[in-house]
């Protein structure tokens, strides 16, 4: 898969068709969480994964929060792998029929 950075990726998807489940993804320095529940609202995404800098471009482990409109889920420190996963299911989870 190839991702590219797009500052109006949202209002563009969601123009045509049904409306995809959106992701974004913060990596802020301070205050992830509430750096991620802006992101949430202004870029109009279903979940956004945060997590500092200091971890996230090294090593193979990471450390996110899930952020929803719902609520925050933190993840722990898990291998990256895993936290793709869990990122995964918090998707299959979005896309899922509402009784």
């Amino acid at each position: 898969m190839r991702c590219a950075k797009r500052s109006a990726l949202s209002p563009r998807a969601s123009r045509t068709g049904p409306r995809p489940f959106l992701v974004g993804f913060a990596v802020e320095t301070t205050d992830l969480v509430a750096a991620a529940q802006r992101k949430l609202e202004t870029k109009k995404v279903d979940l956004v994964v945060a997590n500092h800098a200091s971890v996230a471009f090294e090593g193979d482990d990471n450390e996110a929060f899930l952020v929803r409109a719902d609520g925050v889920t933190p993840t722990g420190k898990l291998a990256k792998r895993d936290l793709a996963d869990r990122i995964l299911d918090a998707v299959r989870t979005g896309l899922a029929p509402k009784s």
